[in-house]
């Protein structure tokens, strides 16, 4: 009798120091639930303090808050750059629905007969209008697309996850300097050189660069009255368009004066 009450007894403080137990562990993980919770909000406000902070140096700087892409990746941010939102007008007029009427990109892809295989040099490549276009032609290919805009290259880069394509490659290039690698051996240059300044230079880096047969594809405003395309006087004359790139070092190749309504289209080579 006395041993079943002592057994009973013992059943008894068990099931009590396992209750005391348990709740001893949840009050503890509630309490580090909130202490958590607590820990994330103070981290959450700290550091849009600290986001607000540099904002406000940035502003007196003459500096703009850094692009918002979901998918930044070091060595894409760069000082001053503008917010997202900010680069969608002109990345829109580079898209606008109408260019396509004109600028006839299937048919500019289709006249550069590629196979499939080349790294073609985008210089310019903005939104990567042509870059993306490339890219379809080009399964055992690379696509270069280089731009002076960050927000440019970021905007492409941003595509190329989102539509999980893998032979588009960003480019820094520098006012100067087009940053051509040296492995291209097809380099697409459309509506670009009337913008640079120092164009012996610049395309000399372009020569200096590339191997022995590289063709350099060039589109640009014909001269005349035109419904699209920069002011008369920003346009380069064929001849002179010519004589420029002979003067580099290239040959010209061939040209396709009809092939487009409101540019030329010259091929040159380096020899």
């Amino acid at each position: 009798m006395c041993l079943m009450n002592s057994s009973i007894l013992e059943m008894y403080m068990s099931k009590q120091l396992l209750l005391a137990v348990s709740l001893v562990f949840a009050f503890s993980s509630a309490a580090w639930a909130h202490e958590v919770k607590y820990e994330t909000s103070t981290s959450q406000k700290s550091k849009k303090s600290k986001k607000s902070k540099k904002a406000k140096k940035a502003k007196k700087k003459g500096h703009v808050a850094p692009i918002d892409c979901p998918f930044a990746k070091k060595g894409l941010h760069k000082p001053g750059m503008k917010p997202f939102k900010d680069i969608q007008k002109y990345i829109q007029m580079l898209e606008r629905k109408d260019r396509s009427s004109w600028q006839k990109p299937d048919v500019v892809v289709k006249a550069l007969g590629l196979k499939g295989h080349e790294k073609i040099a985008d210089v310019g490549a903005g939104s990567g209008y042509f870059s993306f276009r490339f890219a379809k032609v080009l399964p055992k290919g690379k696509v270069y697309s280089i731009d002076v805009e960050p927000e440019m290259l970021r905007y492409i880069h941003h595509t190329t996850i989102v539509k999980g394509i893998n032979n588009v490659f960003i480019v820094f290039g520098e006012a100067g300097n087009p940053k051509v690698p040296k492995d291209s051996n097809v380099v697409f240059i459309c509506d670009v050189l009337h913008h640079v300044q120092k164009r012996a230079l610049w395309l000399k880096r372009i020569f200096d660069a590339v191997a022995s047969g590289t063709r350099i594809v060039v589109l640009e405003f014909k001269e005349g009255k035109l419904p699209k395309g920069p002011p008369a006087k920003m346009k380069i004359p064929k001849k002179s368009l010519i004589k420029m790139f002979t003067k580099a070092g290239f040959k010209m190749h061939s040209e396709k004066p009809k092939l487009l309504p409101y540019q030329e289209f010259i091929v040159f080579k380096k020899p």
